[in-house]
């Protein structure tokens, strides 16, 4: 008899201790939550630049790099779910050559009409862009057989400065013809030249390769031109190899304080971050601008973003003063908001509803300090302050 109760007590607690997977199982639970919902980091690497059936280990735009990576991403974390969020480091080449060059000189009212001016001379960047579309239009070119990617115009025309002391004056400018847009492209002056000692015949050369990328920076940052982080400026050149000079052109990308040459050998390395929504992969397309001095100038020749005393000291210092609150030079963060959000507007105009802005700008309090706000694009045209979650 008390064998069997011996029998008995043990075949109980086998039943009801010792299932070996229960552990296992208790962890596979508590690691559920984490394991597929995560927010991580991750470079891109050469697999996976070949898992895409890409021949080279770069993006040559970030157009490109925006289409490819979300399903780069499906196959690298097939288990991660809905809020799960991704912060991509990859490589950057934008695509550049010029493929067709044309000098023109404006000499007829009737070119100007063209861009929808009223003059005889130029003074917004949609007039010139309205003028490029009409003169040279896309259709067209493909019609007589001459490409249309990597067409430069170096355009001759008179341009108007209605901002300071009005002025007009004959200038030349560069336009290239790029991702199926014409953009502003920065045409190598000969004080240029004369600024790094190649002015003997106004170009460079092979001999100059390595030191082009800080030559275009210097040139680009004296001229006051910035963007957001990872945007593309085009820079124009003459070029003197195998005994024969023409025209060159290099991207420069805009790392948020100086522009780098990106080539294959040397890529520009970009940061951008996906999050998936829905069972998709979608990016997170805020784009970053940091204010120039020109920027500080401009919205204190505003009157409505401001007081008299407020934009004054924000013109003569370039900073918006919160050192002391009771000061009427003091500007709250909700008048620096209203000020940042006509900037932007007025900078970006045709950007699309919902586009946000990470806007880094500096103010006073007891010395220069940065701060970044983000904003928003509405659909009545104006930016606000992004919300959380947006």
């Amino acid at each position: 008899m008390k064998k069997l109760l011996y029998l008995l007590s043990s075949l109980m607690l086998v039943f009801t201790a010792c299932d070996p997977m229960e552990d296992v199982y208790e962890e596979l639970d508590a690691q559920k939550g984490p394991f597929n919902k995560k927010d991580i980091e991750v470079a891109l690497v050469k697999a996976d630049y070949d898992n895409a059936k890409m021949k080279v280990t770069y993006f040559g735009s970030n157009e490109e790099a925006i289409s490819t990576i979300p399903a780069m991403l499906n196959r690298k974390y097939p288990q991660l779910e809905n809020g799960s969020s991704v912060i991509v480091k990859y490589n950057l080449v934008p695509s550049v050559g010029i493929k067709t060059k044309i000098d023109y000189t404006i000499t007829e009212k009737s070119d100007y009409e063209l861009g929808g001016a009223r003059f005889t001379n130029f003074d917004s960047w949609s007039q010139i862009k309205a003028f490029l579309e009409a003169k040279f239009p896309a259709e067209q070119a493909k019609a007589n057989g001459a490409p249309v990617e990597g067409r430069m115009v170096n355009l001759t025309y008179t341009r108007y400065d209605g901002s300071g002391s009005p002025t007009s004056k004959t200038v030349t400018d560069a336009f290239y013809f790029i991702n199926g847009e014409w953009v502003k492209s920065y045409l190598v002056t000969e004080a240029d030249y004369v600024s790094v000692n190649r002015n003997r015949y106004n170009n460079f050369t092979a001999a100059d390769q390595d030191m082009l990328g800080t030559y275009f920076n210097r040139f680009l940052i004296e001229n006051d031109i910035r963007a957001e982080v990872g945007g593309v400026y085009y820079v124009a050149y003459t070029y003197f190899e195998s005994g024969k000079t023409s025209q060159a052109v290099t991207a420069m990308v805009y790392n948020g304080s100086s522009w780098t040459r990106a080539t294959a050998t040397s890529p520009l390395v970009v940061t951008a971050k996906f999050s998936k929504k829905n069972g998709v992969w979608v990016p997170d397309l805020t784009k970053s601008y940091t204010l120039a001095a020109a920027d500080y100038t401009w919205i204190s020749q505003q009157p409505t973003l401001g007081t008299v005393a407020q934009l004054k000291n924000l013109g003569q210092y370039g900073n918006f003063y919160q050192s002391w609150e009771g000061s009427a030079n003091y500007w709250s963060n909700s008048n620096i908001v209203n000020a940042l959000a006509a900037l932007i507007k007025n900078k970006f105009p045709n950007e699309e509803v919902g586009q946000k802005f990470g806007v880094s700008y500096t103010y006073f309090a007891g010395g220069n300090k940065v701060n970044t706000v983000i904003l928003i694009k509405r659909e009545t045209g104006d930016y606000e302050l992004a919300q959380e979650g947006e």
